[in-house]
């Protein structure tokens, strides 16, 4: 259907964060009918819908909109296992990068990888997050740490992401680790090889985002604005690592260069994070990590009661946080973050969107995209009661139903 055609979705319980930005608000409506038209939601309503070309009955099951994951590594070859038993006799992370480990582990895997061979990876993944609920996701580069397999990298993006469900927006992360042949030159590395990379990415239309790695033992916080300052050249967004390990000044640095999003912020300083509010930058919290790395986790409900834009990833990669389900997230974000069903939902639809430019989804009502997902649950808080429970029974992309799996409610 999609652009050409109609769809009514009928007989749901449907929440939906509301549109205005700020709110953690999430309205929930038994007996629902969503109709879309050319891709786009023209009507929302309670009791029989309208005639339409096609309906898909939800037989009383929760519907919210789909998910964005927009922080995710999801393009890499090469898994690291060996390296999760390392912290489990006590390495660091910090540890295992110094001694060749971690980050610079998958860059070896990845730089030996061909396009096609990353692209078909990504392709599999991209799957893998559709039939968990979500639609829209950013695939950051960054395991290739040289211009040949960066370029690689995000030309593999565009084609995993060519005629998918999934939108796929890039983000260029050259600036992810000081790579083996640059050890103890960052600030060369960045001058060399990421500066001039980043003007022939936005040249090439390779990526809308430039992140980087703000951390101590990745890159300074001098560093990093020298990254920053060069897309903002390009005319490419900004997103940051920050504060992941501990407080290196990247949620200052995020609010100084109105970044759209400062991503991790475990230990994020409160004032800074108030900065980050005050310069309106989305804090993208991925609590998968620490869980992975036995971290404390982010201060969501601190956030949230500060009036910050809080969203929610996965912050998917072959190390620090092996989980491409969003679904763990938002159990997490409500168990360890202390956010509510309300929030996180919201955190995982509109916020999420939003912190990658993608304001026409998020939301269920008139003029947004009709992407939506019907769970095999009478609530969406089941997504989170129920960690691990396979609820993505149908998924609307635009109108079109891209997911389908005939599941019986335990």
């Amino acid at each position: 259907m999609g652009a050409e055609g109609s769809l009514v979705i009928e007989n749901v319980t449907l929440s939906t964060p509301l549109p205005e930005q700020g709110s953690w608000q999430v309205v929930t409506t038994p007996d629902a009918y969503v109709v879309i038209e050319g891709g786009i939601v023209s009507e929302v309503g309670k009791g029989t819908p309208p005639r339409a070309e096609s309906i898909l009955d939800g037989c009383g099951r929760a519907a919210i909109p789909a998910l964005c994951d927009p922080h995710t590594h999801a393009i890499f070859a090469g898994w690291r296992a060996r390296e999760f038993e390392m912290r489990l006799t006590g390495k660091g992370y910090k540890e295992i990068l110094a001694a060749g480990g971690g980050i610079l582990d998958t860059v070896r895997a990845t730089r030996e990888a061909s396009g096609d061979d990353l692209a078909r990876l990504l392709r599999r993944r991209l799957d893998a997050m559709l039939s968990r609920g979500v639609l829209t996701c950013e695939v950051k580069s960054g395991y290739g740490l040289d211009v040949d397999t960066e370029i690689r990298m995000l030309k593999a993006i565009s084609e995993a992401g060519k005629d998918h469900p999934v939108d796929v927006v890039s983000t260029f992360l050259g600036a992810h680790a000081v790579p083996g042949e640059w050890s103890g030159d960052g600030a060369g590395y960045i001058e060399e090889v990421v500066v001039p990379l980043i003007g022939e990415i936005a040249r090439r239309g390779l990526a809308e985002f430039v992140d980087v790695f703000c951390e101590p033992g990745a890159f300074s916080v001098a560093e990093s604005r020298r990254v920053l300052e060069a897309a903002t050249g390009a005319g490419l967004g900004l997103r940051i690592h920050a504060d992941e390990l501990e407080a290196s000044g990247g949620a200052a640095l995020a609010a100084e260069m109105g970044c759209a999003s400062a991503e991790h912020l475990l230990s994020a300083p409160p004032d800074q994070l108030l900065q980050m509010r005050d310069a309106d930058v989305t804090a993208v919290l991925l609590p998968g990590t620490a869980l992975v790395l036995g971290q404390p986790y982010a201060q969501g409900r601190w956030m949230v009661d500060q009036g910050m834009s809080v969203a929610l990833g996965s912050d998917f990669n072959p190390g620090s946080s092996p989980i491409i389900d969003m679904g763990l997230i938002m159990v997490l974000a409500c168990l360890q973050m202390k956010m509510t069903p309300a929030e996180v939902l919201v955190a995982a639809t509109r916020n999420a969107a939003m912190s990658l430019g993608r304001r026409d989804r998020g939301v269920v009502a008139p003029g947004y995209r009709g992407d939506l997902v019907i769970l095999d649950a009478p609530q969406y808080t089941h997504l989170m009661y129920r960690p691990g429970a396979r609820l993505v029974s149908s998924v609307i992309s635009a109108g079109d139903v891209v997911f389908s799996e005939d599941i019986t409610d335990l």
